[in-house]
């Protein structure tokens, strides 16, 4: 299932701070998909799963894969891309 690397963690970590939030809040991850394209994905910060999330602890941080998206997440790992632009999160090994 979906696992968060050290460096994504800590990402997330310091947005809940910035934001105000306790540690005990986690990160949802949803999507859609439009037109048979690859779905987009969003990750938000949630106090609680909504009723069909599936919950994955990775760390001390806490996951909350959307049903719509959980098979896309089996293999996925959240990291961290920076580019000289930022630091953005991304999803790695997903399936195609």
């Amino acid at each position: 299932m979906l696992t968060l690397t050290e460096r994504a963690a800590a990402v997330l970590a310091e947005a809940r701070s910035r934001n105000g939030l306790s540690d005990d809040v986690g990160v949802r991850i949803s999507g859609e998909s439009k037109n048979g394209e690859e779905p987009s994905y969003r990750l938000t910060f949630a106090a609680e799963p909504a009723p069909e999330d599936l919950v994955v602890h990775s760390g001390v941080t806490s996951l909350f894969v959307a049903p719509e998206v959980a098979g896309q997440m089996q293999a996925a790992v959240l990291d961290v891309n920076d580019d000289g632009d930022g630091i953005t999160l991304v999803l790695r090994g997903k399936p195609a």
